[in-house]
């Protein structure tokens, strides 16, 4: 082999192999193929984000039948094409994650994941946001599979041949921490609403469980539109090295025409103006103008800061709705206060046809066993009554069977327009043929604000009914504010929500894995989704180090003698180092009287910001720089360079098409012209070495002496350095190329090392420091292995464990007495609305205080360690305290009724109940833990406590639990009648009814609705209470006996 030739010892051999033993002199062997160094090179150069698990199925599935041939489960109508993707992957065996719109049929797929687990005699899990979702989920796919369990907590149904457990999500989580051995007969787990990810409160969830799933369980993930679905789905893919294939379809079954209502004009055809068709059709001129009939009159309304319409503005739009066809409708409105008054006022002014009877049996069936009190509590009262007229309200504040009975009344048609939150935008399928919102402005907690295009689509998308209605409305029924066209643009056809995460690491989560052992602490969290960078940079980190050691052995061998390449290498730095003082006499020249080089156009090569080298030209001339436009890969940028950063000054001068100078063309440059450009430069780039530098000075008599003998050092130098045989010799080419390789390699593998340190090192610190605060209390020894205490705090799901277990090994817990505990239970669970509990708290007697300041004491002792530690808290997200039923709940253990519990709380009765629902699930934790430690007492007095929250109105069974029958209607059938209710007189008609028992005249029942006739009263009226009555049921503080409900601490 030729003695020219000089490769690194790997490429050599290769090369060897390659020529078969023949001789090559004087060949140019360029060495195009890939060296290992180019082959890093690359790899580390791919772009982040790229999809390696991740890809979305456009199929049109035309061959669907031929590639699904034994289906485990038949549909009785055609499956649409997102449906046939969706189960064309499940049978391969891959994840799938289906986004669609409501209603459009998702609820099919995971049917059929369901079937497939059947079919290997393995079960399935459905997950669920919220528990009323679940209790529906259960009912519907008790219909269709018979064997389906229930657990949310409050309830559970669960059998050994179940097919398929329902579950809220929590209840999924705690599951895979503390019963491991379940998941292994689980085949698929079906994630419904999981773009619920994006709930600051609870998204932490849903990451959990995904992070927590064995790789042999299939996740099938259905949700709303979201815009970067691609991504979730590449971190699963990534979490479980494993293949999801995204489905999404943008179909509507029933589409959606979206108009704004106002009153009718002659010049106007119609009450609505369509402003909206399909999913992105805005039609911006009919906007406008009712934008511009509607607007002017706010201003000149009276009633322009009554936040409700006025009675003979709904009495109009439901009679328009109802003349044209347009019932059952939805209003959505974001406060449950204004549902109320919403659903009353229109009571006042509108009859519905509808069924008493069948009203009637379902109040009875679902107040069946309740005191008297709790039959006749405002709210069923107030609720029962208005579904009397046809008119339904829904909200999180409503006693949970009574939004139930309204769900179910709904779905069968019996209301005709229903006032309603947010969330029932999230339930099953129940929709309507209109929806209507009376503002598209909310209050979120921080701040009023518009809707975002992806809650305004989740709620309009209960418009139309599949199968009953060409079309859905959706209807803005503007009072106090409209947006502007192109606010309204944005809120019905901008971009849906990202998936964003929402994960944050916290005590319990911690206990768990350092419980279960296996990988660090640090790999744990960097599953999550919150840390897919990280996650991709370790994993380009890791190759950093193998290109690392490949540096380490790479050598490069010269068997030539004649080719010094270290002489070439010491010549070329001093042609390197003239040019830069060639330069540099240049810049100097425009301050001697020389020539000027800084002019538009003019060629120069520089060094940019980023340290990387370019050439560019001048496009504005400046004091002690230049505007340069210049390319990085084709991409144009207009940046300025320093002198100092000049490395070389050239001759050249462009000029843009037509002659005109680059600085005014270049602002506005045409994509052809910008095209031309890049040519020129890439040109030049490539014959620099033929180009003239710049000349300052025209005359050899005004050229000093110092430059010209910087030129012909120069000019010297390339004639010696072209005669050496190095510069002739390929293999030096050829490992000049390797140099600059592995330079180039060195360079990013610095760059990676080091941010992924970085990065690694801020979650270790963070990792570390919350370990540190377990040991100090004794959550987990000096081997991080979880004490006695630990594994108690492990059992704390629904509470704050640290500080309950830290009670508890302080006997705190044993010294209160019952209802004691109840409150303090209650701080952990409670849920307020946005309503404020300091005035309600100021009333509270000195013994509930003195507890809150208990449980203050226990939570700010964590909170001070970790400030001493310089951690970083944040004291609402780790410690969630609410007082404001604290003293609610402990009446409701002393078994006082629960309209004595209402008066004592500044919260509505349907957040009263869930609150206890949730101690029930805090007692039994605890109950667990007592078994655990052998606290027999504490057992003893956590088992009485929840034997006391479990009775009367928080007991009640769901309906979706109940007999098929009760859910339809269909008992005591043969009674059901159609009865038209008017007016007052009708419905004491009703109430000699034999299977009625409304009663609306009683004169001594101040909380009934009362209906005036008269013109100018627009409201219904419901008589309220003395605003101080609340503390007239106050647990006594020294004045009753200490068994008639004293709280009293005694430590």
């Amino acid at each position: 082999m030729s003695e020219n030739i000089c490769l690194t010892l790997k490429e050599r051999n290769k090369l060897k192999n390659a020529l078969q033993n023949k001789v090559v002199k004087g060949e140019q062997i360029t060495g195009k193929e890939q060296t290992e160094i180019e082959k890093y090179i690359e790899k580390l150069q791919q772009n982040k984000g790229e999809y390696k698990y991740a890809f979305e199925e456009t199929s049109d599935m035309k061959n669907f039948n031929e590639s699904v041939p034994d289906m485990k489960r038949k549909y009785d109508f055609e499956l649409d094409t997102f449906q046939k993707q969706a189960i064309y992957h499940m049978e391969l065996g891959e994840h799938v994650f289906v986004i669609a719109h409501t209603s459009a049929g998702k609820t099919a797929t995971a049917e059929y994941a369901i079937s497939i687990a059947k079919s290997k005699g393995m079960k399935a899990i459905y997950t669920s946001p919220i528990k009323a979702l679940s209790n529906q989920k259960y009912y519907d796919f008790r219909k269709i599979f018979g064997k389906v369990g229930i657990m949310t907590g409050d309830v559970v149904i669960q059998g050994e041949d179940d097919l398929v457990t329902i579950m809220t999500t929590e209840i999924l989580r705690s599951k895979l921490y503390q019963d491991s051995k379940f998941i292994e007969q689980v085949d698929w787990v079906i994630f419904d609403e999981v773009h619920y990810v994006n709930d600051e409160e609870r998204g932490v969830v849903w990451e959990e469980v995904i992070m927590s799933l064995p790789k042999h369980v299939k996740m099938l993930m259905l949700s709303a539109t979201v815009e970067n679905a691609i991504n979730f789905a590449e971190w699963i893919g990534r979490t479980k090295d494993q293949r999801v294939c995204l489905v999404k379809t943008l179909y509507r079954p029933v589409p959606l025409e979206h108009y704004v209502f106002c009153k009718k004009k002659e010049e106007l055809p119609s009450k609505l103006i369509l402003f909206k068709k399909g999913e992105n059709t805005f039609l911006l001129n009919n906007y406008t103008e009712a934008y511009q009939r509607i607007v002017p009159k706010f201003s000149k309304n009276r009633r322009v800061k009554d936040q409700l319409h006025g009675v003979n503005s709904i009495e109009e739009l439901i009679n328009y709705l109802e003349h044209d066809t347009k019932l059952p409708a939805v209003f959505f409105i974001f406060s449950r206060k204004l549902v109320m008054d919403y659903a009353k006022k229109l009571a006042k002014a509108t009859k519905f046809d509808t069924n008493p009877y069948k009203i009637n049996s379902l109040f009875k069936e679902m107040t069946e066993g309740l005191v008297e009190t709790e039959k006749n509590l405002p709210q069923i009262s107030e609720v029962k009554t208005l579904l009397m007229r046809g008119i339904g309200v829904h909200h999180a504040g409503l006693i949970p069977f009574l939004k139930e009975i309204v769900e179910v009344l709904f779905s069968q048609g019996d209301i005709k327009v229903l006032f309603a939150t947010e969330t029932f935008a999230m339930g099953v399928n129940m929709p309507a043929k209109s929806v209507i919102f009376p503002s598209v402005e909310k209050f979120d907690g921080k701040e009023n604000r518009f809707l975002l295009p992806g809650e305004y689509t989740q709620m309009a998308g209960r418009a139309g009914r599949r199968g009953k209605d060409a079309a859905g409305n959706v209807i803005i029924f503007p009072n106090q504010v409209l947006p502007s066209p192109k606010q309204m643009q944005e809120i019905s056809c901008g971009a849906p929500a990202k998936m964003i995460s929402q994960f944050y690491i916290t005590y319990w989560m911690m206990l768990n894995w350092v419980c279960f052992g296996g990988d660090s602490l640090t790999q744990q969290m960097m599953k999550s989704y919150s840390k897919i960078d990280l996650f991709e940079m370790a994993q380009r980190n890791n190759l950093a180090e193998e290109a690392r050691k490949l540096l380490q052995h790479t050598t490069t061998i010269c068997e030539n003698p004649e080719c010094d390449h270290d002489a070439l290498n010491l010549i070329k730095k001093e042609v390197k180092d003239i040019k830069k003082e060639i330069t540099r006499e240049i810049i100097e020249a425009k301050f001697k009287g020389g020539n000027n080089f800084n002019i538009n156009g003019r060629v120069i090569k520089f060094r940019a910001g980023n340290e990387k080298r370019y050439f560019g030209v001048i496009i504005e001339p400046l004091d002690n720089g230049s505007m340069v436009y210049y390319f990085d890969e084709k991409k144009g940028i207009n940046e300025f360079i320093l002198f100092s950063d000049m490395i070389a000054i050239y001759q050249k001068q462009f000029k843009a098409k037509g002659g005109n100078n680059y600085s005014e063309a270049i602002l506005e440059i045409e994509n052809n012209q910008r095209q031309a450009l890049y040519d020129r430069l890439v040109g030049f780039k490539k014959n620099r070495g033929k180009e003239p530098f710049f000349q300052p000075y025209q005359s050899e008599k005004k050229r000093p002496k110092e430059y010209s003998s910087l030129i012909q050092q120069y000019n010297e130098n390339i004639k010696i350095m072209k005669a050496m045989p190095a510069y002739s010799c390929v293999a030096y080419k050829y490992g000049e190329k390797e140099d600059k390789a592995q330079r180039q390699l060195e360079k990013m593998i610095d760059e990676i090392t080091g941010k992924y340190k970085m990065n690694k090192e801020r979650v270790d610190r963070e990792l570390n420091l919350r370990l540190e605060v377990l040991k100090h209390f004794n959550f987990v020894d000096e081997h991080n292995l979880l004490t006695l205490k630990g594994k108690v705090a492990k059992e704390m799901v629904s509470s704050d464990g640290m500080i309950l277990t830290n009670m508890m090994f302080d006997g705190v817990l044993n010294r209160l007495e019952i209802h004691e505990m109840a409150a303090i239970f209650s701080v952990f669970v409670f849920e307020p609305s946005n309503e404020s509990q300091e005035e309600l708290i100021d009333h509270f007697s000195y013994q509930t205080k003195s507890l809150m300041s208990l449980v203050d004491q226990y939570a700010m002792e964590i909170v001070d360690y970790e400030d001493s530690l310089n951690l970083e808290y944040n004291i609402e997200k780790y410690v969630k305290l609410n007082f404001g039923l604290m003293e609610g709940v402990a009446l409701w253990a002393l078994r006082k009724p629960f309209n004595e519990v209402i008066d004592s709380s500044a919260t509505t009765e349907g957040l009263i109940v869930r609150c206890v629902l949730r101690m029930e699930q805090v007692c039994e934790e605890v109950i667990k833990a007592a078994q655990i430690i052998g606290n027999e007492e504490l057992l003893n007095k956590t088992t009485q406590l929840l034997g006391l929250l479990k009775r009367d109105i928080i007991n009640v069974k769901s309906l979706y639990l109940r007999d098929t029958a009760v859910v339809e209607g269909k008992t005591h059938v043969e009674s059901f009648k159609t009865i038209n209710v008017d007016t007052n007189d009708d419905l004491e008609v009703l109430c000699n009814e034999n299977n009625g028992e409304i009663v609306l005249s009683d004169e001594d029942d101040v909380n009934e609705i009362s209906f005036d006739d008269e013109d100018d009263v627009n409201e219904i009226s419901f008589d309220d209470e003395d605003e101080t009555s609340h503390t007239n049921n106050k647990i006594s503080e020294t004045t009753q006996p200490h068994n008639e409900g004293e709280i009293e601490i005694d430590f």
